[in-house]
């Protein structure tokens, strides 16, 4: 019941604007061909087109090569194929190191002695060359064969001496490796890639605001990190982590990592994935046009260090964003517009032409905004029906024309988005052309500067006004039984808007002729203010024409005066809408609320 009073009065005006184009076919059909029409124009005459824009963000200075990083923002597993295509692309002019991390504890045994590792990173022979990671070495060479290469710590826990590098082997994965190097953890924690972050795993056990609130760092230190994460992050989404520590990091080679399929899930264990690529350039190549050749074939994000003055490299974040772009609309300007002046000028003459219509609208109690929600509804049907038009016809037209073979090869689509925006284009227009009418409409229904209707203020602890109905002599008497019936449902418990008792309908003999009032006693929600007072709401009669006026009187007899007040007003809301629920009946409804025997009127 709720809702049903609170949708009736927008579903009538809509009901009541749909019925007023049946009532002018002539002039809704010549309306709908205008916006068929400019639907099927805009529909064929312009296009949506994307495009890849790139982008290239600033990140730090004095690269140690000119190369290139890919990898994920996030640092993410990468598919093999992101490796196929790096060597496909950048084989001929640079190296091409890959990198595999397995960042899980795992056991690395030396005879008798054991030790942990906190991760495995695979590594190519290739990357001396692209990072100089050799030089990190304080013993032996670099990986070669089927070797592995242990940090000093992780050395000395299994008893390795730098003398033994070369002529020892450990046991990892429930493999033997010969150990063919030993490097210095602090070499190596000083060694960053082009990102700025070390070669190590990352420690995915803390977040990067972990990592920003930790930083030793100078405040102004601080601001630019701050600013420089929340800048890209919101671009190219890339995040500060903190990583492993080298110390307890072991190496082996590449392609043995990413193959331990068998024996890792064996060992309960998962194989090593693809982190990262690092590249190497030659002298002499271009590497932004090069990068940005390859951003545009994959979704990743590049760090690209392009050479600058005096052998420096500056480091950039590569990237590509979608960009669109509509062709067409500007010449489709000055007929949308035409098309718009047409449908406002519609709307504006049937605005004045029911003028009558208004008047009687707003005489029965339908509210100015209801008033212009009738022309409202007649744009959306415009909008709608001219739109979904104008798209059939642009079908049926391309099919023709394709048939035909009068388009010469040319392919019109009429499935892309363009369409739909052309579509959402044609509605915005006719809907911003009707605001105008609607609201001269809801004008012409309250004529004077008063959008609403206002209350007198109460005299004392009595309240007497006029309510903003008037009713027939013929229905009087079935309306207020209507209203009686409504009142009595609300004696019978105490949790809706009011409580009310003592509810009685009495009629009264006036000169004008009878008049008919409804007395209670009524208390207001919230019941815990204790508003309570005497209601009489009376109709009666006015001149000769057996027209009915509605008055109410409220005599207040507990609660404060202010609650009293604001209490009232939303049960007005409520009486209201009783009034204009009664205008929705229909003539055998209303006259059967006349002739109701079960309620008896007092004399």
């Amino acid at each position: 019941g709720t809702d049903i009073r609170r949708g009736g009065a927008f579903y009538a005006a809509f009901m009541l604007g749909i019925s007023n184009m049946r009532r002018r076919k002539t002039r809704t059909v010549l309306t709908l061909a205008t916006v068929l029409l400019l639907t099927f124009t805009v529909l064929s005459f312009t296009s949506l087109q994307f495009m890849l824009r790139y982008v290239r963000i600033p990140w730090t200075e004095g690269a140690f090569r000119s190369g290139a990083l890919i990898r994920d923002g996030s640092w993410k597993t990468l598919e093999d194929s992101v490796l196929e295509y790096a060597q496909n692309e950048f084989g001929q002019v640079g190296t091409v190191a890959p990198r595999a991390w397995y960042p899980k504890a795992t056991r690395v045994m030396h005879g008798t002695q054991s030790a942990e590792a906190t991760a495995a990173v695979g590594m190519t022979p290739e990357e001396k060359t692209v990072t100089g990671i050799d030089g990190c070495l304080v013993a032996g060479g670099w990986l070669e064969g089927e070797g592995i290469v242990l940090s000093d710590s992780l050395a000395a826990d299994l008893g390795i001496g730098a003398a033994d590098a070369g002529r020892t082997t450990v046991r990892v994965f429930g493999r033997e490796f010969p150990v063919t190097g030993i490097l210095s953890s602090e070499r190596l924690k000083g060694l960053k890639d082009l990102d700025g972050e070390p070669l190590t795993p990352v420690d995915f056990g803390v977040t990067p605001e972990d990592v920003l609130s930790g930083l030793q760092t100078t405040p102004q230190q601080a601001a630019q990190v701050s600013q420089q994460v929340g800048r890209t992050a919101s671009t190219v989404g890339i995040h500060v982590y903190k990583h492993l520590e080298p110390a307890r990091v072991i190496f082996l080679p590449y392609r043995t990592l990413r193959d331990l399929g068998g024996v890792g899930h064996w060992l309960g264990a998962a194989t090593g994935s693809l982190r990262s690529v690092a590249v190497r350039f030659q002298d002499g190549v271009d590497v932004g046009q090069v990068v940005e050749g390859f951003v545009s074939r994959l979704e990743l994000t590049i760090f690209g260090s392009v050479p600058g003055p005096g052998g420096q490299a500056k480091v950039f974040v590569f990237s590509s964003l979608d960009a669109a772009s509509v062709s067409g609309l500007s010449s489709l300007i000055v007929p949308m517009i035409i098309a718009a002046l047409i449908v406002l000028n519609t709307m504006m003459g049937a605005v004045y032409e029911r003028f009558r219509d208004i008047s009687i609208y707003s005489s029965v109690g339908l509210a100015p905004t209801h008033i212009g929600l009738l022309f409202v509804a007649e744009s959306c049907v415009y909008a709608v029906i001219g739109a979904v038009g104008g798209y059939l016809v642009a079908q049926a037209v391309g099919r023709f024309l394709l048939v035909t073979g009068l388009l010469g090869g040319l392919t019109l689509n009429y499935s892309s988005l363009s369409a739909v925006l052309a579509m959402g284009l044609v509605m915005a227009v006719v809907m911003l052309s009707t605001l105008y009418p609607a609201r001269k409409a809801a004008q012409m229904a309250v004529p004077d500067v008063t959008r609403r209707w206002k209350l007198s203020d109460p005299e004392g602890d009595r309240w007497l006004f006029e309510f903003p109905f008037t009713v027939s002599g013929r229905d009087v008497k079935g309306l207020f039984t209507f209203l009686e019936t409504y009142f009595r449902a609300y004696s019978r418990y105490s949790l809706g808007e009011f409580y009310a008792e003592e509810v009685r309908l009495v009629e009264e003999e006036t000169p004008e002729g009878p008049a008919y009032t409804i007395r209670m006693q009524m208390w207001l929600a919230p019941f815990d203010m204790g508003v309570s007072q005497e209601v009489a709401l009376r109709a009666v009669p006015a001149g000769p024409h057996g027209i009915y006026e509605i008055e109410m009187v409220l005599e207040r007899l507990s609660g404060e005066f202010q609650a009293w007040t604001r209490t009232n007003r939303q049960f007005l809301t409520l009486l209201r809408k009783q009034f204009l629920i009664w205008r929705t009946l229909s003539d055998e409804v209303r006259e059967g609320y006349a002739h109701r025997e079960e309620l008896k009127i007092e004399n």
